[in-house]
């Protein structure tokens, strides 16, 4: 709780940060893929952004659409286009 002391005629700004009650949010459902590459030790990227993991590992990626990629220096960039719309596993 934070207060705030106004005198009269002082206009002040009220900035709140509110947090979201997790009692009434959607259940978050979340996938594991698995990437894998042959050579191994390939960055894996997601959505063009390098998740700090090589091959072969896994990401955790919510539902949505999504873009995989591995990338080794010496070889051609290789991507897939996911689709998570419910519960799965999916190889790369």
């Amino acid at each position: 709780v934070k207060a705030l002391t106004i005198d009269v005629g002082e206009v002040e700004p009220v900035i709140v940060e509110l947090e979201p009650d997790i009692a009434v949010l959607p259940p978050t459902v979340a996938w594991r893929v698995n990437v894998d590459s042959a050579p191994r030790s390939a960055k894996i990227l997601v959505n063009g952004a390098f998740t700090d993991k090589f091959t072969p590992d896994f990401v955790v990626l919510p539902q949505g659409f999504w873009e995989v990629e591995v990338v080794k220096s010496g070889f051609r960039p290789a991507r897939v286009l996911l689709t998570l719309p419910s519960g799965e596993t999916t190889p790369i």
